[in-house]
């Protein structure tokens, strides 16, 4: 009970602390690195998945100090190597790896990736958006815990971090009709100046053009 209690107020104060940036990119760094820093781990992050292709993209990560930061090494990753970390989320589990020398021999496409990160044990939790998987979100060599509190911990995260990428996916969606509306009206006004006869002066042509002709 303690260590929900503990979790709780570490949320609490790190979405307090996420809410003082501007951006939702700033907002889910913040948000994640509060976590890091406070409950004790090597590595945090958050993959996304891309269902079209198959694959799972780290697209956010906070490393402690000292440890090597992996995300340039984690883009594309075949979803079918971890396929049974999917199965156990299926399941309404989280991923709990207590010692990663259990996976040799077992699943050892997975245990070679850990090993390579210098990952002794691993708690992975699902980021669900509407009863759908849409990637994960895992916490790297955590301190000697309670694991059950800590998985009912990244599944509050989880849901969290959802909201926040969905304001994000909406920011950069605004972001980007913003700038092809400008383009658009930019482009039209090019058009509208190679339209002009400089030599004569004459502005016949200029009727092709809506945005200009409203402009004179």
């Amino acid at each position: 009970m303690k260590s929900i209690k503990k979790y709780e107020t570490i949320i609490n104060e790190a979405l307090r602390s996420a809410l003082e940036y501007d951006t939702p990119e700033g907002q889910i760094n913040e948000f994640i690195s509060f976590f890091g820093k406070h409950i004790g781990s090597d590595r945090i992050y958050i993959f996304e998945d891309d269902e079209e292709h198959h694959v799972t993209n780290n697209t956010y990560e906070w490393c402690a100090e000292g440890i090597t930061p992996q995300i340039e090494h984690l883009q594309g990753v075949n979803m079918e190597v971890i396929d049974w970390w999917y199965d156990t989320f299926d399941e309404g589990k989280s991923v709990i790896i207590s010692d990663v020398e259990e996976l040799k021999g077992v699943h050892q496409v997975s245990y070679n990736m850990l090993k390579y990160q210098n990952v002794c044990k691993v708690v992975v939790s699902p980021l669900r958006h509407k009863g759908q998987i849409k990637g994960f979100f895992g916490v790297d060599n955590p301190p000697a815990v309670d694991y059950n509190a800590l998985t009912m911990f990244l599944d509050m995260i989880g849901t969290m971090l959802i909201s926040l990428l969905k304001i994000r996916n909406t920011f950069q969606k605004e972001q980007y009709n913003a700038s092809m509306s400008s383009y658009s009206a930019l482009s039209e006004i090019y058009l509208c100046m190679h339209l002009i006869d400089i030599k004569t002066g004459k502005y016949e042509q200029i009727k092709k053009c809506k945005t200009c002709r409203k402009r004179m």
